[in-house]
Order: structure tokens, then sequence, then C-alpha cells
């Protein structure tokens, strides 16, 4: 399914570029994806987990934006795993704040009709830290929000928030290189609770 110019004009030059590139990779059959923003675009997979990983993060993107480009998520490579975070950017932004569980709703929806056999996870919107929003309450409540939407699709939660946050729900410093971005420590983390989970589910 081709992207309409009216959506890339208005998803901007980055967000082309990335669906160029999308478009141009071999996918391999039955891989694990994993899709969201630039906290998921700086993810490298291959380093942690070798082969079959595929990466569709596009830095910038809003939880909508992922219906834009819901041709491009290997759904017809028929997936092992759709790992999903995405809201940051739409909370740091103010971009339909409000509307995060919404989206993603529609497109694990979309997702689990394309690619039935595909384990499904959403993992948790992380903490942030020296920026006034989103506050440490707005994004319990929303995790919280994500966290219902696992149970209804019979989808697991990664709740990467617990494990990134200090003492006071911020972003712990170590783990951040400018209060949002991901440390190379951050990652070790992600990572390795992206591992029990595949060691859960005989996927590692």
């Amino acid at each position: 399914m081709e992207i309409s110019r009216e959506v890339l004009d208005k998803r901007g030059i980055y967000w082309e570029n990335r669906i160029k590139v999308f478009l141009q990779e071999e996918v391999p059959e039955n891989p694990i994806v994993f899709i969201g923003d630039s906290l998921t675009e700086r993810f490298p997979l291959e380093k942690y987990f070798g082969k079959g990983f595929v990466n569709r993060g596009i830095g910038g993107d809003h939880a909508d934006g992922l219906w834009e480009r819901k041709s491009l998520l290997c759904l017809d490579k028929n997936p092992r795993a759709l790992f999903f975070m995405i809201g940051i950017n739409d909370l740091l932004f103010n971009y339909k704040r409000d509307e995060i569980p919404y989206h993603l709703d529609r497109i694990i929806t979309y997702a689990k009709e394309k690619a039935p056999s595909a384990k499904i996870v959403i993992q948790s919107i992380c903490p942030v830290r020296n920026w006034e929003k989103p506050t440490p309450d707005e994004l319990n409540k929303i995790n919280g929000e994500l966290q219902d939407l696992a149970v209804k699709h019979g989808a697991s939660f990664l709740n990467l928030f617990e494990l990134f946050a200090d003492e006071n729900q911020f972003l712990k410093e170590e783990l951040t290189i400018d209060g949002v971005h991901f440390s190379e420590a951050a990652y070790d983390i992600w990572a390795e609770e992206v591992r029990k989970w595949l060691k859960q589910q005989d996927l590692g």
C-alpha cells in the first residue's frame, strides 16, 4: 500500500526518509518487530539479539503515525512478535495526548487481523528528566490505560517505567543522554527485559 504524498508532507522529511528505508529493506520471514519512535529507532537490535529482529522506529513519530504506516509493520511476513512503544512525543509536545491508548488500540486490532499468530507486547511509556511535562502522575495514568489495553488484547505488558524511574519517578540520570533519549545502560536494561520475555515465550 502506498503512503500518500499528503501524509508524507504532513509527517515531515525525517519520517519520509525512514519510510524510504523501510521500503528498501529486506525483511525475513517470521521476524520479531519493534515499532515506535526514536527510542525504538535507536535500539541496536542486532547487537543485542542477532538476526531476525526488525526495527520500525521513527524519531519524532506519534501514536497516530503508526496507523499511517501500517502497511510497513511487516505484518505480511508472519511475525512471531510485535513490540510497541509509542506516546512520549505526543506527551512532550502536547499532540493529541489523550488519544494515545485509542491509537494504540486501533493499530493492535489491525495487527491482530493481519498477523493473528503474532504475540503482542505493549511497552510502557518511560519516564523523562528535566521536563515539566509529562509529569510522573500523567505517565502513570496513561501507562495504567496501556496495561488495561494489554489485558483487553491478551497481550503482554512490559513495565519499563518502573525499571527506569528514580525514587521521584523521573528518568534516572545514568539512563539518559538528554532527559528523554536513552543511554547505553538503559538499552542494556531494556534488552534484558526483552530477553526474559522471549525466553518465557520460547522465542529466545
